[in-house]
């Protein structure tokens, strides 16, 4: 992971007056999210599997101690075991991680659609600066100010 999320935060914004600056750095950029997605969720995968691991060695242990508890009281026992709750932190931890990769994957997907709008919209000549509007609007606001003087034709 090369790029981070708050720079990516400040690429989502999408100038349209570079749009081919825009479209060449499109796919690159999603491929190295897609790649931070991936590692994070691996990274979550592997949290999640310490934590079931450890909680299931935990009540093994606890079983053997005293086998008449509970199941709610073997429950407690566990979720209130500092291991446990270690390694709980690191899993809602690394699960947060991956939640904000997998959202900045989905609006990088959507910049990408909005790329493609606006490349439509330049193809078309929508963000074009020399309008015919443009152009007359000069001359359209001199005819709308009031003359102290009028010429008139005259038949001679």
């Amino acid at each position: 992971m090369s790029v981070t999320l708050n720079e990516l935060r400040g690429m989502l914004k999408i100038n349209k007056h570079c749009l081919d600056d825009e479209l060449e750095v499109q796919a690159h950029v999603q491929f190295e999210i897609s790649e931070a997605v991936a590692i994070t969720n691996m990274e979550q995968t592997e949290a999640k599997n310490y934590l079931e691991k450890y909680d299931a060695e935990l009540l093994l242990d606890i079983r053997k101690e005293n086998s008449k508890r509970t199941a709610a009281e073997v429950q407690a026992e566990i979720d209130t075991d500092g291991e446990h709750l270690k390694f709980l932190r690191t899993y809602n931890q690394s699960h947060h991680e991956y939640e904000l990769w997998f959202g900045m994957h989905e609006a990088w997907k959507q910049r990408g659609f909005a790329l493609k709008s606006l490349a439509d919209l330049s193809m078309s000549n929508y963000f074009a600066v020399d309008t015919a509007y443009e152009k007359n609007r000069g001359r359209v606001a001199e005819s709308r100010q009031p003359r102290s003087t009028i010429n008139r034709h005259r038949r001679t």
